[in-house]
């Protein structure tokens, strides 16, 4: 009998306590159909990925979906009903609905695909241009899901590369969603294919024994694949812009929250000459970092900054001119010139010195700002040396803001300083981010 086939169709606070305390209280403003004689399996499998029309992704969310109903089609656990498959910013995102139960950890995450010893798994794999992928959804001992990634070259064998850092969230005993950047998948923006394959490990699906001995060994059964036939759905990933971000909460911020191991690591007074240095060093590290800029620096500059986006940092607003309680004028005019540059509207402002009031709070919010200070200064602005701004920079809690500077001296002795602090943070655990990522603000992103 053939083997039946289905589908996965699917981011120095220097104020008196008086008005920390008063800004900090003020905030931002399926139908479903089953086969009566289709047998229950309990070892639940895998759910494919597929649709067999090619997809325009879209770059919004839920509203860039596009969703594929499948039929009721393969007499196994896992047929899959109907996904979803996106692109918001820069992840891909998949919804998938099957129509009968299964538990996640019953999957494996590299199953070999040998017909002797059946896994029940669920693999989507990705292809651009030579390049292709393979990622099955599996979970730790704790029932932490979790994507593996491996990596297959021109003979179909199967490399293991690491876990893709995805987010997976179960809506129910028969769906679930995942959510991954498209560049950790190893996708670049533009057209690429996938394809989703299941298999469930019932001692019912091992093949019968043959006498003679086979080339090739025999194909498996209770599997399914998706789009049907062994090809690929066709894809097209955009290049994601960010253009601004929400803001909530307090009006000032220090610091983050504690619950993760995150750090911000900020660069005051470019764009200049060091920049580019330091953007260099944040990259090769896969480091991120915010800079808050003065615009005054900006003309000549404008390539740096839209690189800076482009490579998954920030732009903050610094003033005009490094001026102390800045109006709010002021502050309009800077995110103006810093949209003009690249397309992005701040979300952060950066005290000069560190200095805010009320006022000052407000008019930013007003602008669509959160005043960001820090809690962890390097003072390299003193002309300190390296290994002098390394030992303040890693004296960083969960949440830290550290403030470095990329513009107004000689900042050679920061740039060197920076690889070893990078190195330093991660080997203690801590995640390098933007300062909108660590105080939870969520960015917008546009085609």
């Amino acid at each position: 009998m053939e083997p039946a086939r289905c589908s996965l169709r699917e981011v120095r606070l220097n104020v008196c306590d008086e008005i920390t305390r008063s800004i900090a209280g003020r905030g931002a403003g399926a139908s479903e159909k089953h086969s009566v004689n289709r047998p229950v399996h309990r070892l639940a499998p895998i759910v494919p990925l597929a649709a067999a029309v090619w997809l325009s992704l879209g770059t919004t969310g839920a509203a860039g979906a596009k969703g594929v109903r499948d039929p009721d089609d393969t007499n196994g656990p896992l047929d899959i009903a109907r996904v979803h498959v996106g692109q918001s910013g820069p992840k891909l995102s998949v919804r998938l609905q099957t129509f009968e139960p299964w538990q996640a950890r019953t999957l494996s995450g590299n199953p070999g695909f040998d017909p002797r010893f059946p896994r029940s798994y669920l693999c989507l794999e990705l292809a651009q241009d030579d390049a292709r992928s393979r990622s099955c959804l599996t979970t730790t001992g704790k029932e932490h899901r979790r994507l593996t990634r491996l990596r297959l070259d021109d003979t179909g064998e199967v490399e293991p590369k690491g876990i893709l850092d995805a987010k997976i969230h179960r809506g129910g005993n028969r769906s679930f969603r995942a959510s991954f950047r498209f560049h950790d998948a190893g996708l670049v923006p533009g057209r690429f294919g996938w394809r989703a394959i299941s298999g469930w490990g019932d001692p019912s699906c091992v093949p019968p024994a043959r006498k003679r001995r086979r080339a090739t060994p025999p194909p498996l059964r209770c599997t399914d694949e998706a789009p049907q036939g062994g090809g690929f759905v066709g894809a097209k990933i955009r290049r994601p812009r960010i253009v601004g971000c929400t803001h909530h909460g307090p009006l000032v911020r220090r610091h983050g929250g504690a619950n993760r191991k995150r750090v911000a690591l900020t660069f005051d007074d470019g764009p200049s000459a060091y920049t580019s240095r330091v953007i260099r060093v944040l990259d090769e590290h896969n480091a991120k970092g915010t800079f808050f800029v003065l615009g005054q620096e900006i003309s000549g500059r404008q390539d740096v900054m839209r690189r800076a986006l482009q490579h998954g940092h920030e732009i903050g607003n610094h003033t005009l001119h490094h001026t102390m309680f800045p109006s709010g004028a002021d502050l309009r005019a800077t995110s103006s010139m810093i949209r003009g540059a690249t397309g992005f509207r701040p979300c952060e402002f950066r005290p000069p010195g560190g200095e805010v009031n009320l006022t000052v709070a407000r008019a930013a919010r007003s602008a669509g700002m959160t005043t960001v200070v820090w809690d962890v200064d390097t003072r390299d602005w003193t002309r300190l040396s390296s290994p002098a701004i390394y030992s303040r920079a890693i004296s960083v809690r969960r949440g830290s803001i550290v403030l470095m500077h990329d513009g107004g001296g000689n900042r050679s002795p920061t740039v060197s300083a920076l690889p070893s602090i990078i190195s330093n943070l991660k080997r203690r655990g801590f995640k390098l981010v933007t300062v909108s990522r660590l105080i939870g603000q969520r960015p917008i992103w546009r085609p």
